[in-house]
C-alpha cells in the first residue's frame, strides 16, 4: 500500500503543475498616472472693476490748503507674469491701467467751490504669493500714477501733471479652471505732487483706498 502512495502523489503533483502552467496568468492593471500638479506660472491678462475712496488736498495759497473726501468707481485691465518655484511660493510682476469716476469737492470762503476728479490711474507692481493648489493669496506693491484734475471757482481748472507715488495691498485669486481665474483685491495708494507744489489750484496730495474684483485668463 505504501509503495503505491509515493508514485500516486508524484503523479498528482506533476498533473497539478501541468494544469497550472496551462492557466492564463493574471496581471493587475497598471496604476493610473498621477495627475499633473496645478501651477500658477506663466503670463496672464484680465479685466477688473471696483470702488475707490480717500482724500484729496488742493493748493489754494499754501496756507489754507483744502482737504476733502473723494470717491467713485474704477474699471480697467491688467496683465502680468508669474513664476512658481518648486514649492508653493509664487512671485510675479503686474501692470494695470484704469479709467475712474473718483471725484469730490468742498467750498472755500475765498476760492469758492474746489473739486478734484481722477480720470485715469495705473500701476506697476511686484507680487508675492503662497499657493494652496488653486488658491493663491498674495501681497503686492510698487509704483502708481494718476492724472487728477483740480478746479476752483476763483482759479479755474489747474494744469496738473501726472502724479506719481506708491501703492500696496493684498488679494486672493481662485483658479476656476486651468486657464480661467477670478480675484478680489484691496490696495492703498499714496500719490503726491513733487514738482509744482507752489502752483495755486493744483492737487498736492491724493490718497485712496480701493477694492476691486476681476477675472483673468492664463496662457
Amino acid at each position: 500500500m505504501l509503495k503505491l502512495v509515493g508514485p500516486a502523489a508524484a503523479l498528482i503533483l506533476s498533473l497539478s503543475g501541468a494544469l497550472a502552467a496551462d492557466l492564463p496568468s493574471y496581471e493587475p492593471p497598471p496604476a493610473p498616472a498621477p495627475a499633473p500638479l496645478f501651477t500658477w506660472a506663466g503670463p496672464y491678462v484680465g479685466l477688473e472693476a471696483g470702488w475707490g475712496w480717500g482724500e484729496s488736498e488742493v493748493n489754494i495759497g499754501g496756507i489754507n490748503d483744502e482737504q476733502f473726501d473723494i470717491d467713485g468707481w474704477l474699471a480697467g485691465g491688467f496683465a502680468g507674469y508669474n513664476y512658481q518655484f518648486a514649492s508653493p511660493v509664487v512671485v510675479g510682476i503686474e501692470a494695470d491701467i484704469e479709467a475712474t469716476g473718483i471725484d469730490g469737492d468742498t467750498t472755500d470762503p475765498v476760492f469758492g467751490a474746489v473739486d478734484t476728479e481722477v480720470k485715469a490711474q495705473g500701476s506697476l507692481r511686484s507680487r508675492l504669493g503662497y499657493a494652496f493648489d488653486r488658491l493663491l493669496p498674495y501681497v503686492t506693491g510698487g509704483v502708481a500714477a494718476a492724472k487728477p484734475d483740480a478746479d476752483s471757482t476763483a482759479v479755474g481748472e489747474a494744469d496738473d501733471d501726472l502724479e506719481w507715488g506708491w501703492t500696496a495691498g493684498a488679494g486672493l485669486e481662485v483658479a476656476v479652471t486651468d486657464r480661467l481665474f477670478v480675484r478680489g483685491e484691496y490696495r492703498f495708494t499714496d500719490l503726491g505732487d513733487f514738482d509744482n507744489d507752489d502752483d495755486i489750484g493744483e492737487v498736492q496730495d491724493l490718497r485712496t483706498h480701493s477694492v476691486r474684483v476681476g477675472a483673468g485668463f492664463r496662457f
